[in-house]
């Protein structure tokens, strides 16, 4: 039976900055999606580790750019303008077909209640600084096993985030070589899965993240991609410490 708990982010009072541009991110999204990510790394600043429009569409530059980053969000805007991706606890890196990473790895899907599409997601958004909601704002969360809807509600449009967490399956949480990412499988298909070169990628339903389809249509065009490593705030913290702290 669904349940539902409330988030407020009272002992939150830092603002949250993007370092690094995004073309995919803007503020309501970066909020809702900061909603969805692990306790201990939430109100931790943003950094940009790679980028599709900055650093090239080459798995090698992302390996590079990405070897000591973790953990890391993974962000991915479709050629329909809908946004999706994966929370990666372990670093990327080519695993000789096996899979790895920890039941922290989630997947997820953007769903935007704007009335236009097209105006939410139809073009770059650069968003140099993000507040926090502060101690007013308070978020819904109905779980039930497998899924998790985070809605953060704004003065102009509701974000849904569906998260997708480790269903216990399997443990194919992550799985890449020199030639593509994944992450999730069993059942037949990735749960996501992205080439080499940026440009394609599919998702279908896996059994480590039961999770649905997370776009429309199963193969999909890439437009953006940007993968996001997390750093305390003032680098006073230190971030495996922290997330000890909450295991």
């Amino acid at each position: 039976m669904p349940s539902s708990v409330r988030w407020r982010r009272d002992d939150e009072k830092d603002e949250v900055d993007l370092l690094g541009n995004s073309a995919i991110l803007t503020p309501d999204l970066l909020s809702a999606l900061e909603g969805t990510l692990p306790r201990a790394l939430r109100g931790y600043n943003w950094k940009l580790a790679y980028s599709l429009q900055d650093h090239g569409a080459n798995i090698g530059t992302f390996f590079a750019r990405t070897q000591h980053e973790s953990p890391t969000m993974l962000v991915v805007e479709t050629g329909t303008g809908e946004v999706l991706g994966g929370f990666a606890s372990t670093r990327w890196k080519p695993s000789n077909y096996e899979y790895y990473g920890t039941g922290e790895c989630f997947l997820f899907s953007v769903a935007s209640r704007c009335d236009d599409l097209t105006e939410r997601f139809g073009g770059p958004s650069r968003v140099p600084v993000v507040r926090p909601l502060g101690g007013q704002a308070e978020i819904d969360l109905p779980t039930t096993r497998g899924s998790v809807v985070d809605v953060v509600k704004t003065e102009k449009s509701d974000i849904a985030v569906n998260k997708y967490p480790w269903s216990g399956a399997n443990g194919y949480f992550m799985w890449c070589t020199e030639a593509s990412i994944a992450m999730g499988g069993g059942g037949g298909a990735w749960g996501l899965y992205l080439d080499d070169d940026f440009s394609r990628g599919t998702t279908g339903r896996s059994d480590t993240y039961d999770n649905p389809p997370l776009c429309s249509t199963p193969d999909f065009d890439i437009v953006n991609l940007e993968c996001w490593a997390f750093c305390p705030l003032g680098g006073k913290d230190d971030l495996k410490s922290r997330l000890r702290r909450f295991a």
